[in-house]
């Protein structure tokens, strides 16, 4: 897709070109709005095409914990909103005719052993409190194809290929009559006295809505305050063709792990299966035991199953305090829609927003806005809320802890140095050239973190990312980190951009 080179005018201006922005501009065309969409990067390379594609209503974050927070008819609402959006999928597939691997499977829950016996009993009690249709306990389910113990079946589930799904949603919408614009950066938002998105360049989208749709908000809404951005890990194995039955796996341990089978697309005697999990807050814990960790987890329960790993890579998650999405007319805005904190339902999340922030903007009833409003206020999530936020502030002691010594930094890696009263996130290139740049994340001040797995700077603050010469990568920021120049005082401005193809 082109980058824009022009200001323009529109009705709806989405902001952001994975799952959930495609889905928005989709039934907003659907509708005879006129939309034009902005990617930041390029719409293969966002943290839809780093998803595993679990198309679930069996909830993420448990049924019998939402009851408890939510009570019963918000969960029952919940429950058959992530219900809706399986079925809003496949008939947008039929309607389009789109070969996207889409298949309807069973899911299961199995227990770990660091959760009590009694959780899955709790589990199935309040999933048929909420409605939930086709639940039932087992110990022995025949698509077990390793030693799963106790375990709920939720049938009629799906898995689809993600990067597939949106090349076929890509094509309707440009059908349709839309309009996205890659490598386009989004960098304020505008309500008053006209509404409308300012990028890179100086361009303007003057619209009657703004939808950002980019994982994490970049407004001043504060929304940053009730979520936490997580890492999530990914291991891609080769199997024998057939070996591996096609279904959905979740377990119930604390770093969470989940799986499922797909064909490969490249040898015909081989499925990949694909096995994720090890979450932990941005700028927390460690990459390469995370990766580690998945595939000991992994040769645990399938030993000979598995062959040799294809591939690995990560994404990003929003977990919002209370365990529901935010969706709809962005905290003080008039004009300006949200949709974040996916949880481990981004597809299905993506889905259900189509459909409300749609609703809203012409104003009409959603029975799914009132759970998913972003005002909401949550008693009963209160403490997860201050947890969550007492260890944002902690990370700002970084501010004072000392830091790297620039002396011991390798080729290909980063660290953080002190300059005086500066903190500076410095980049060894494999040439052995030095990229300084601040280390303070143009968000809220954060200092970024360096993933070495990853080669990224990360913000464990508010999960702000940067790639190695401090291009912005991830929101809520919509700015890179400052240059500083090279070692020997010049600035790296050009150096990055000839890096970055600029």
């Amino acid at each position: 897709m082109p980058r824009l080179e022009n200001s323009l005018q529109t009705d709806i201006c989405v902001v952001g070109g994975g799952i959930a922005g495609l889905l928005c501009a989709y039934e907003l065309l659907q509708r005879g709005r006129r939309v034009i969409l902005l990617e930041r990067g390029t719409l293969s390379k966002n943290e839809t095409g780093y998803t595993t594609a679990h198309l679930s209503d069996a909830l993420d974050d448990g049924f019998s914990h939402l009851l408890d927070i939510h009570g019963l008819d918000k969960l029952r609402l919940f429950y058959r909103s992530h219900r809706e959006g399986i079925e809003l999928f496949e008939s947008i597939i039929k309607n389009e005719n789109i070969e996207c691997d889409f298949q309807r499977v069973n899911g299961y829950l199995f227990s770990s052993p660091d959760k009590e016996a009694s959780y899955l009993d709790q589990e199935l009690e309040a999933a048929t409190k909420a409605g939930v249709k086709g639940v039932k306990f087992s110990t022995d389910f025949k698509e077990s194809f390793f030693e799963m113990g106790p375990a709920l079946q939720f049938q009629n589930q799906a898995q689809i290929h993600p990067l597939k799904f949106i090349n076929g949603l890509i094509k309707a919408i440009i059908k349709k009559g839309g309009l996205i614009y890659e490598n386009t950066n989004a960098i304020s938002f505008h309500e008053t006295p006209e509404t409308y998105v300012e990028t890179e360049g100086g361009f303007k989208i003057e619209c009657d809505s703004i939808i950002l749709a980019t994982n994490g908000p970049t407004t001043t809404n504060k929304i940053y305050l009730k979520q936490a951005a997580y890492r999530t890990y990914c291991i891609a194995l080769k199997v024998r063709r057939d070996s591996i039955p096609h279904a959905l796996f979740w377990d119930t341990s604390d770093s969470y792990h989940y799986m499922r089978v797909t064909q490969s697309s490249k040898d015909s005697n081989t499925d990949i299966l694909i096995v994720g999990g090890e979450d932990h807050r941005v700028g927390e814990g460690h990459p390469e035991k995370a990766f580690k960790n998945l595939l000991t987890w992994t040769q645990e329960r399938l030993g000979t199953h598995i062959s040799d790993v294809a591939t690995m890579w990560s994404g990003q998650l929003l977990e919002p305090v209370d365990g529901m999405a935010f969706i709809g007319k962005s905290p003080g805005r008039n004009h300006t829609y949200i949709v974040t904190g996916d949880s481990g339902h981004g597809f299905t999340h993506s889905a259900i927003a189509s459909k409300v922030i749609a609703d809203q903007i012409e104003g009409s009833h959603n029975e799914y806005s009132g759970i998913y409003d972003p005002n909401r206020f949550t008693p009963k999530a209160l403490k997860d809320y201050v947890t969550q936020n007492t260890t944002t502030i902690q990370h700002y002691a970084d501010w004072i802890l000392p830091h790297d010594d620039i002396a011991s930094l390798l080729p290909d890696e980063g660290c953080v140095v002190n300059d005086g009263l500066k903190r500076v996130a410095v980049y060894k290139d494999r040439d052995g050239k030095l990229f300084r740049m601040s280390a303070v994340c143009p968000h809220l001040a954060g200092i970024v973190k360096w993933n070495s797995a990853e080669k990224t700077w990360d913000c464990p603050c508010h999960g702000s990312r940067f790639d190695r010469f401090g291009s912005c990568l991830h929101a809520p920021t919509t700015h890179d980190l400052q240059p500083l120049g090279d070692s020997s005082g010049e600035s790296n401005d050009k150096d990055r951009n000839i890096r970055l193809g600029l």
